[in-house]
């Protein structure tokens, strides 16, 4: 899926969701607060300062990356399934583990 999922930090109330849109989206972020010490850092590098009215424009890149590769010969459902005992009943794996 080509897209942008923004994701507020520590999204832990119910008015802090995630925001899916079009990977086409151009999203651009201003600051209009003046509070010292406000900063932008990208991928958990290095620091940004930032001050009033500076803009943060995020776009797609030309690269992509493959996150996720699914195989017909290792189908996703089977693989969790086994993976997390869905529809087995776990009393007879304990007893095999021994």
């Amino acid at each position: 899926m080509s897209s942008f999922i923004v994701t507020p930090i520590c999204a832990h109330t119910l008015y802090a969701r995630s925001i899916v849109l079009p990977s086409s989206s151009c999203i651009q972020v201003v600051l209009e607060s003046l509070k010292e010490g406000t900063m932008v850092t990208l991928d958990g590098q290095r620091g940004y300062a930032l001050r009033k009215g500076e803009r943060i424009m995020v776009y797609r890149s030309p690269f992509s990356a493959v996150l996720a590769r699914l195989l017909p010969e290792r189908p996703f459902y089977a693989l969790l399934r086994n993976k997390l005992s869905w529809g087995m009943d776990i009393r007879k794996r304990v007893g095999q583990e021994c």
